[in-house]
């Protein structure tokens, strides 16, 4: 035990707007800092975490081996995170050819929420574009500017200094379950984007067969930092709200 707590706070409304009823499916997993419980949406399917974790919480946990790993623990979050860089890069050259540089106009303004050691920002400024990232972890950041001589803000995007209407491209990699809330971060994502601007994103979909059937409560979304285990319904249902249009899943 890591003697450390969480604290939570109550939560109602799931990211597609309907609120959480009452005697709704849950799921609970126990972790050394406390327990987590996942409650089942009605109208969409997502599982959404309530009580949420306390923001002062989040942060800790973070910060803490127990959740990032290290060469005497396996974290919750990664294994070992700092051991695993090499690997990170080559993954993020190959996400780069496949998947983003056929969408990005040469020299693209890109903006990474939660970008955490900066392996992807650093492959797409090798390919000439100008990168910003964003990180909760004081950790992360460092290891940022420490392996890639990157400047990334620590903080939530809600509350970076950032300007409106500035990036062509806007990833949240393994980010977009993590939002407490999800529909103010979308909206301001929104605004930060320029007209022609893509929000980027991937999430393993709650209601999925491989999860609804084979994994079930044992699936590793069911963790303290997210707070929206989503299916896409819900998620079309967020981006709605938040004035995008044009998804494709």
């Amino acid at each position: 035990m890591t003697g450390k707590k969480f604290e939570y706070e109550d939560r109602q409304q799931c990211i597609c707007g309907e609120v959480i009823v009452l005697g709704s499916d849950a799921i609970v997993r126990e972790y050394a800092w406390g327990p987590i419980t996942f409650k089942r949406c009605a109208a969409c399917g997502t599982w959404a975490q309530s009580p949420m974790v306390a923001a002062s919480s989040l942060t800790n946990w973070v910060e803490s081996d127990d959740y990032r790993g290290s060469e005497n623990k396996a974290g919750v979050g990664y294994v070992n995170y700092a051991a695993d860089e090499a690997s990170r890069l080559e993954d993020a050259r190959i996400r780069y050819r496949r998947d983003l540089m056929p969408i990005l106009p040469e020299r693209a303004r890109v903006l990474e929420v939660g970008c955490a050691s900066g392996s992807m920002l650093a492959v797409m400024r090798e390919h000439g574009h100008e990168v910003s990232g964003v990180d909760l972890s004081r950790h992360f950041v460092e290891a940022a500017h420490s392996l890639h001589g990157l400047d990334v803000i620590c903080g939530d995007v809600l509350e970076a200094d950032l300007p409106n209407d500035a990036f062509d491209l806007i990833l949240l990699l393994g980010t977009i379950s993590n939002f407490r809330a999800l529909g103010p971060a979308l909206e301001r994502l929104r605004r930060l984007l320029r007209p022609r601007g893509a929000l980027v994103f991937n999430f393993p979909d709650a209601a999925s067969l491989w999860v609804t059937l084979l994994y079930r409560e044992r699936f590793w979304m069911y963790t303290p930092s997210v707070f929206n285990f989503m299916t896409q319904a819900g998620v079309a249902a967020a981006l709605r709200r938040a004035g995008f249009v044009d998804a494709v899943f």
